[in-house]
């Protein structure tokens, strides 16, 4: 056996018996790897609870095929892979909901527009980890036909959005059964709103409603009403007010007073975009900028168990009242904190949540994403990051892919000569890209 498959061998053994370690100088533990055989990395959305009282999410890449993956986390914080994602029908980045039935659904954007067999996907999950696909989208133009994060009616079927495609190219509403009974219910058209960011929810009134980044009278976004029928109401357009901001990419959230509640991504008094309120009957209403030099990220607000609602920037880690009062809680400066958390925090109970952000949780120089811990007085605390490892790049792109194949194909080397614990091990696969982690102290 050569020096070289040795190194890497016991390289291998280590990473599968890998134990929960700290990163020497500091107080951040690593519960869980990233890479070829883990949960994936750049995780875009929120968690969700399971019925079996572990949480589950997505990562948009890395896992066994590069397209990533749906892993399930423990309240102790093992992370771990449920199932992992084609390149060509993965990229999962909407958040998961649990079925009536108890299983997992989601779906995925696929690769980019163009990419051979390039498709978009409605999922099913189960606990165990067994992966149906309920309907596709074939992405052979540009811009991609994505589904966006599904919800489950009172009726017992899917509504979603589609952010491009139909008539227009502009997006669609669709109805989707358990089956897999797919259904095209409405089209826009630019009008009536285009290029929907976000999934639908459904109002106490049975209607369900969403926004659009685009279209509308002003082209820069629209808050809808939708019924079950498909048939489109628009209630409100982005563009007239600068205070209210312009494109909203969020889902609405229904407050206690039987308002919706929403974000923009830009413009506002800080040119970071504003929290708005409307009503069911279609009356708009800023009610705080968003903080200065930050943009809203495609998350929904949460309501707090105080009656606050929470959100998130860029940077920010924020609290609003319905009246509008909003208070910056913390930020994410910290690589050990993560950076960019882009999916919709999960309400646990006991003023806390949990929230994943898509880069930061740095190990050597390795910055995949983390699952962190916030509460209603602003701290942060981070629960396990998202490391790549082993295997191709885990961040892929479609340039990228071929090459990426190849360069997995040989076995990686160590850079460090000598396996020390506590030490920093540095790799190399044959294409010399760069990857580190720490083993256990």
């Amino acid at each position: 056996m050569t020096p070289r498959l040795f190194l890497s061998g016991l390289l291998s053994l280590l990473i599968t018996s890998f134990a929960p370690a700290q990163i020497p100088g500091s107080s951040y533990e690593i519960l869980a790897l990233g890479g070829t055989n883990g949960p994936g990395v750049r995780p875009l959305a929120g968690l969700v609870l399971g019925p079996d009282g572990n949480y589950y999410g997505t990562a948009s890449d890395g896992g066994a095929f590069g397209g990533g993956t749906v892993f399930k986390l423990t309240p102790a914080g093992e992370l771990s892979p449920l199932v992992s994602f084609s390149y060509e029908e993965g990229n999962p980045s909407e958040s998961l909901i649990v079925g009536s039935d108890g299983n997992l659904y989601g779906t995925t954007a696929g690769a980019f527009a163009g990419t051979p067999n390039s498709t978009g996907t409605i999922f099913r999950v189960t606990l165990a980890g067994q992966l149906t696909v309920l309907a596709t989208f074939a992405n052979t133009s540009n811009p991609v036909v994505a589904p966006q994060k599904l919800m489950e009616s009172n009726d017992g079927n899917f509504y979603g959005t589609t952010a491009a495609g139909g008539a227009q190219k502009k997006g669609q509403v669709f109805r989707l059964t358990k089956d897999g009974t797919l259904t095209i219910l409405a089209d826009f058209t630019g009008t009536n709103g285009a290029s929907p960011q976000a999934g639908l929810i459904e109002a106490a009134d049975g209607n369900l409603y969403g926004t659009t980044s685009n279209g509308g009278t002003y082209n820069n976004g629209t808050v809808f009403r939708v019924t079950k029928a498909g048939v489109i109401t628009l209630l409100a357009s982005f563009g007239g007010d600068a205070s209210i901001g312009d494109f909203p990419q969020a889902e609405l959230t229904q407050g206690p007073d039987g308002n919706l509640y929403g974000v923009t991504s830009s413009r506002g008094a800080n040119f970071g975009g504003a929290v708005f309120r409307i009503t069911l009957g279609g009356t708009l209403t800023g009610l705080a900028p968003l903080p200065q030099n930050n943009v809203a990220t495609p998350s929904p607000l949460v309501l707090g168990d105080d009656g606050n609602f929470y959100g998130t920037t860029v940077n920010d880690y924020y609290r609003v009242s319905l009246a509008g009062n909003l208070t910056v809680l913390t930020n994410f400066p910290s690589a050990f904190e993560g950076r960019q958390p882009e999916g919709a925090l999960l309400k646990v109970g006991n003023g806390e949540f949990l929230g994943t952000t898509s880069s930061g949780g740095t190990i050597g120089r390795n910055e995949f994403g983390t699952i962190h811990r916030l509460t209603e007085q602003g701290t942060v605390t981070p629960v396990v990051a998202f490391p790549a490892i082993l295997g191709r790049s885990s961040y892929s792109r479609a340039v990228q892919n071929e090459q990426d194949r190849k360069c997995s194909s040989t076995p990686f080397f160590l850079d460090n000569a000598r396996l020390e614990r506590g030490r920093q091990i540095v790799t190399h696969d044959s294409c010399r890209r760069r990857s580190s982690f720490w083993l256990p102290v």
